[in-house]
């Protein structure tokens, strides 16, 4: 089971449907990401992601997949209607290569 945490500040009011996307991060990969000192690879580029004047609206922890799912408003996303899952969003990033 899993339960949404809405950014109150974000929330719509009334709305019976939404143009939303969920994107899924490891537990694995943000537990990695938390510690002191930890770096980054450089050249890694977001080649698919949100858009940048995405809204954040809540967040779940789903037990099962041990998955956090960020929750995104977004006026090109499809309409989700209220209750529904919203589509998933796969993020793609790649390894540019290095310039000298």
């Amino acid at each position: 089971m899993t339960q949404i945490l809405q950014n109150k500040q974000c929330r719509p009011s009334g709305a019976t449907r939404r143009k939303l996307v969920r994107v899924a991060v490891s537990a694995d990969l943000i537990h990695e990401l938390i510690f002191q000192d930890h770096e980054l690879k450089s050249g890694l580029r977001v080649v698919r992601g949100l858009p940048k004047d995405a809204l954040f609206v809540g967040s779940s922890f789903n037990e099962l997949e041990l998955i956090v799912y960020f929750f995104f408003s977004h006026d090109s996303f499809d309409e989700v209607a209220s209750g529904a899952i919203p589509p998933r969003l796969e993020i793609q990033i790649r390894q540019e290569e290095q310039r000298l």
